[in-house]
């Protein structure tokens, strides 16, 4: 698994919190926020980020844009993301 440092008005990682965040763009990839810094991570193969339950799940079982209990969004992001 490879980290990155994530900057982004997007995503809230305060120091000193421990938090997870979907990733506005991407809904096979999160981030998880820890003391201050935001880590990229990716779900493995066929599943999406589930923020209701914070962990992967299929697609058949999440709700909201990313899942297909509802109607999957689609269309381009215009994420504002600077990632070193």
């Amino acid at each position: 698994m490879t980290f990155r440092y994530v900057i982004s008005d997007e995503i809230n990682c305060q120091y000193g919190s421990y938090n997870f965040q979907p990733d506005p763009c991407d809904c096979t990839k999160f981030y998880q926020c820890s003391h201050g810094i935001a880590y990229h991570q990716s779900c493995p193969q066929t599943t999406v980020w589930d923020q209701s339950i914070l962990v992967c799940n299929y697609p058949r079982a999440v709700s909201g844009p990313c899942g297909t209990v509802v109607t999957p969004v689609t269309g381009s992001c215009d994420c504002k993301f600077s990632v070193y």
